[in-house]
């Protein structure tokens, strides 16, 4: 889950602006979904494309 990851609330902050969310909650429920899913890799994706914009 989202609380027990690597990732800080600057990550899903970043990740919320890049898939469009209105919040950072928004983006810590999708980060602990993709973890449980085994998504990591596609979190870190997308994390280095937002910090790319």
């Amino acid at each position: 889950m989202y609380s027990d990851s690597e990732y800080s609330y600057d990550d899903a902050a970043d990740l919320a602006r890049f898939w469009g969310f209105s919040t950072a909650w928004e983006a810590k429920l999708k980060i602990g979904r993709w973890i449980m899913e085994g998504k990591e890799t596609d979190i870190n994706q997308d994390l280095n494309d937002a910090r790319a914009e």
